[in-house]
């Protein structure tokens, strides 16, 4: 697959995981065809875009509106629990947080009682010629471990 497939594929990837896939009729030869919804860093108006107009790779606005999702996520049921001197149950998966420093970005779940444990292990350490690459890099490999969490 060349670099522009798979660069189409993995901003699929991300859009679903954003929620924002669905059909829409073009009224053109195609009828009905796939698109990704996006509204923006701020939510503003709905616009459709076919696969190949997705900007992940390319737009911080794109970008960022994932991290924040990423870092939005509860994942505190996906690991180990217990009771808490208080009687509240205590959780082990406490956030997971997104680091992006030069070209480089860590994507980690910060743990109660365990050391972080780093969730982009393949793309943390590859070197990027650009921010925006190495967080959409890391952004990927995120949305695969996660999907195989809930096995998607």
């Amino acid at each position: 697959m060349d670099e522009k497939n798979i660069k189409m594929e993995s901003n699929k990837l991300i859009a679903e995981f954003m929620g924002k896939s669905g059909n829409v009729d073009f009224h053109d030869d195609k009828g009905f065809v796939p698109v990704y919804w996006y509204t923006g860093i701020n939510g503003g108006h709905k616009t459709p875009y076919k696969e190949d107009e997705l900007e992940y790779h390319k737009s911080w606005d794109w970008l960022m509106e994932v991290v924040d999702k990423i870092e939005s996520l509860d994942l505190s049921e996906t690991g180990y629990s217990w009771e808490g001197i208080d009687g509240e149950t205590e959780y082990n998966n406490q956030n997971i947080c997104v680091e992006i420093e030069r070209n480089q970005c860590w994507i980690y779940m910060n743990l109660q009682l365990d050391p972080v444990h780093t969730i982009n292990d393949e793309t943390f350490n590859k070197k990027c010629d650009t921010k925006i690459e190495a967080v959409y890099n890391a952004i990927v490999e995120f949305i695969g471990w996660y999907n195989k969490l809930n096995k998607k």
